[in-house]
């Protein structure tokens, strides 16, 4: 959250000097306006002046053309703009306000925001009161790439924060801020509020970046620590590395310096391999890049380029398999004028890799370059500093690098940064994967230096009775699991009986007349017990004589009965097994089975309603424009987070029906369209016509216990 007060420190430091040595006068008036403080826009060209005292804001060009931008009549009279500041981002100019105090009026000390093209006021919010011991003096502002904003009070060397809405807090007041004297301070207030917190209270923002520790997963959420890198290196550009790990596409140098705008070249030379070389699959190659500091964000990256190839990449997609989480959806959407809908075939995408120059602390102790390592499945610190230790990796520093300590978790596929003494080449790094750590050493046993033969004699004895032992614990094991097993088989056997198919009986002489069907009597006393037995005909009225309009898809149709909405699936022959299953199940992410009906030897299975139809209709974008709105169905598109949600239904359902139902059952019959989705996009398993009991049906073959199996989620637009 304080990065925004080094890059502004820096400005002063670096930039500022330089500036005075080369500077270009713009000469310019306006009647009655002393300049306080001014800012450029990069996209209107000009320079905007706030001034003193007079509530105004005025545009000055390079060629010293002024316009006025507005008067803010609302701001306490003799209100002065001490500090300004762009967010672009969100197409704010925040001003921060002040009136000293006097005999008769009061100090005010505010933040106004203002739209970028209209400059109507946002908001306008006073600093809180607090009980700081000098009055306050609000003089300068930041902002971070969440829109939070960061106004320096001088008189008493504290920060407060705004956000977005405009709620205002203290951020942090601290006797570590007092880096000059007050006498300097009270002449320096425009600038010290920062300076103060840049060199007394924050020494460790010079060090390194942050680790984006998977919130790179999420593209709504807009985080500092997944656009890339700040730039805070001593210096704007420099040597840097990537590693990569081959593809069946990108195997060789070509087609991997392509990828990532690299030369090949030098791949090979680091990688000890020719341009041609065909990698095997997962090969770690490292990648030297040039390394820049660029974007409206001010991030450290290495420019490439990738053009879209089939329909239904998104910026997530590329970001994460294209690039191997080398960038992220948030740093793409920033560097790109694409609404993440419209992304088409054929369209050019900037790809802003992750890469960053070393710290003025980190050349202190030595480093001298940065590696970017996409951490894989059981990296540990240790193994990441054990394979680049002979390119001086260490791992404090790369603790220290990524602001982390030796508790922190890191994730699988995600990037972190690796600092270096030397180049990371083939020699001086070490790929092999760790071997596991040895087996204890078998027990010794002691032995007698006077009797070679009977010390020999008496191990062998020892020997032969744990063998023995061991034997005979393995065998009473073995026979107590398998009276363990059959006992529970037996009870489970006793527990349930199958349902043999065999003819209906008249359940209800108005509307079931006799007709083959396959539920045995017994079936249709236990369904009776536990579901409602509808009559033809309001099965009839609910769905409107079964009318084209209330059709779902298929044989199912929409009714209501009671008011209540329902499904009501149209089924010949054999449904006692769907019967059987969902009568005896109860669970929120399993479709709920209410009611049947039979007529005519056709039965009528009354389900809940599913209100936004089946898994498969999302996944492949049918007819999602009629469903209403929800987030973004208004485009039948589910993002990231509703997939992951619909996932985890669909497993608890699973793990239900597996360990949790007596006897366990298992679908066979899982896809997509199977799936359906209610009115908060939560997933109920639906359609059991094929399940089956996995101990007592004996055309199911025998299985492990862990029941295997996968589900895809297609076309990930995840943003």
């Amino acid at each position: 959250m304080f990065k925004p007060i080094l890059v502004f420190l820096a400005f002063i430091v670096l930039v500022g000097p330089t500036t005075c040595r080369k500077r270009h006068v713009i000469n310019f008036r306006w009647h009655n306006l002393y300049p306080e403080s001014f800012i450029w826009d990069p996209k209107s060209e000009h320079f905007v002046v706030g001034s003193l005292r007079q509530q105004t804001l005025i545009s000055v060009s390079d060629a010293g053309v002024t316009s006025s931008l507005l008067s803010d009549a609302s701001l306490p009279s003799n209100s002065s703009f001490l500090g300004l500041a762009l967010d672009l981002r969100h197409h704010r100019l925040l001003a921060v306000v002040h009136r000293p105090s006097t005999l008769t009026t009061p100090a005010f000390n505010a933040l106004a925001s203002y739209h970028l093209s209209t400059f109507d006021q946002l908001f306008l919010t006073p600093l809180p009161p607090t009980t700081l011991p000098f009055t306050t003096v609000a003089n300068d502002v930041a902002v971070d790439f969440s829109g939070n904003t960061y106004v320096t009070d001088s008189a008493n060397d504290a920060i407060y924060k705004i956000n977005i809405e405009g709620q205002a807090s203290i951020l942090s007041k601290s006797q570590a801020f007092k880096s000059h004297p007050v006498e300097i301070r009270r002449f320096f207030a425009p600038i010290l509020g920062w300076v103060g917190v840049g060199v007394g209270g924050l020494p460790e923002l010079q060090c390194q970046q942050s680790y984006v520790n998977n919130k790179q997963l999420n593209c709504q959420q807009n985080d500092t620590t997944t656009i890339g890198f700040v730039c805070n290196g001593a210096a704007t550009s420099c040597r840097s590395y990537l590693t990569f790990r081959s593809t069946p596409t990108y195997n060789n140098p070509i087609t991997i310096a392509y990828l990532l705008a690299a030369d090949a070249s030098e791949i090979a030379r680091f990688n000890n391999i020719s341009d041609v070389s065909v990698l095997p699959v997962d090969t770690l190659v490292v990648v030297p890049v040039n390394c820049s500091c660029s974007g409206a964000d001010s991030r450290y990256q290495h420019n490439a380029s990738y053009t879209i190839k089939i329909q239904g990449e998104t910026y997530f997609s590329v970001a994460n398999d294209t690039y191997q989480a080398l960038t992220t959806c948030q740093a793409m959407e920033a560097n790109n004028p694409y609404d993440f809908r419209n992304l088409v075939v054929n369209l050019r995408l900037n790809v802003p890799l992750w890469c960053a120059c070393p710290t003025s602390n980190q050349t202190a102790a030595g480093y001298k370059y940065l590696l970017t390592y996409l951490i894989k499945q059981g990296d540990s610190y240790s193994y990441i500093a054990d394979a680049f230790s002979g390119a001086g990796a260490d791992i404090q520093g790369i603790l220290n690098a990524n602001k982390l300590s030796a508790n922190n978790i890191i994730f699988y596929f995600t990037p972190i940064l690796v600092p270096l003494t030397k180049e990371p080449t083939k020699e001086n790094i070490n790929t092999v994967s760790q071997p596991p750590p040895p087996p204890p050493p078998p027990p010794t046993l002691p032995s007698t230096p006077s009797d070679q033969s009977g010390g020999s004699s008496r191990k062998w004895v020892f020997v032969g009775v744990g063998i023995g032992a061991a034997v005979l614990f393995l065998v009473l094991l073995s026979a107590f699991l398998f009276w363990f097993s059959r006992r529970r088989h037996r009870r489970r056997r006793h527990q349930y009986s199958p349902t043999p198919p065999s003819l209906i009986k008249k359940l209800n002489n108005e509307s079931v007349e006799a007709q083959p069907w396959s539920v045995s009597s017994e079936g249709i006393r236990n369904a009776i017990e536990t579901l409602t037995v509808y009559k033809f005909e309001d099965v009839q009225k609910a769905t409107g004589s079964f009318a084209e309009a209330n059709r779902i898809n298929g044989s199912v149709y929409q009714g209501s009965f009671k008011g209540d909405v329902a499904a009501v699936k149209v089924m010949k022959g054999d449904v006692s097994r769907e019967i059987d299953v969902l009568r005896q199940i109860n669970h929120s992410h399993i479709i709920r089975l209410s009611g049947f009906c039979l007529h005519q030897g056709i039965t009528y299975l009354v389900y809940e309603y599913a209100e936004k139809g089946s898994l498969s209709d999302w996944l492949h974008n049918n007819k999602m424009q009629n469903q209403g709105s929800y987030n973004s169905l208004s485009t039948g598109i589910l993002d990231w987070k509703q997939r992951v949600q619909i996932a985890y239904d669909i497993v608890d359902a699973l793990n239900y029906l597996h360990n949790f139902t007596n006897p366990p059952y298992i679908h066979k019959n899982l896809k997509s369209s199977n799936i359906l989705l209610d009115g908060n996009i939560r997933a109920k398993v639906a359609n059991f016509g094929l399940a089956r009991s996995s101990d007592n049906d004996n055309s199911v073959p025998i299985m492990t216990r862990h029941v295997g199996g996968h589900i895809r989620v297609y076309g990930s637009r995840i943003h």
